[in-house]
């Protein structure tokens, strides 16, 4: 079986929550400058602040398209949850 590395944290750590990001924008064509995938970004940044407001000790978000820094910071900015430590693997 393979696993990844978010599969690999998520089993790893206990209270934690696996979000997989990439179906907010799975599209038929897919294309990463198509603007309407834009609203995918709210809806990445209103579900990461719901579990990181829901006592969860780890949130393990996986998505290829946040590779794209513009995408990532999009979505980070608009996270409402406070205190929270951000860890990026490579």
């Amino acid at each position: 079986m393979f696993l990844t590395k978010a599969d690999r944290l998520f089993v790893a750590y206990e209270n934690s929550v696996y979000f997989d990001g990439d179906w907010a924008w799975r599209v038929n064509p897919f294309s990463i400058t198509d603007p309407r995938l834009r609203d995918g970004d709210k809806t990445m940044s209103f579900a990461l602040s719901t579990y990181l407001n829901s006592n969860f000790d780890y949130v393990v978000f996986s998505s290829v398209v946040v590779l794209g820094g513009k995408i990532r910071e999009a979505i980070l900015k608009d996270i409402t949850a406070k205190n929270i430590q951000l860890l990026r693997s490579r």
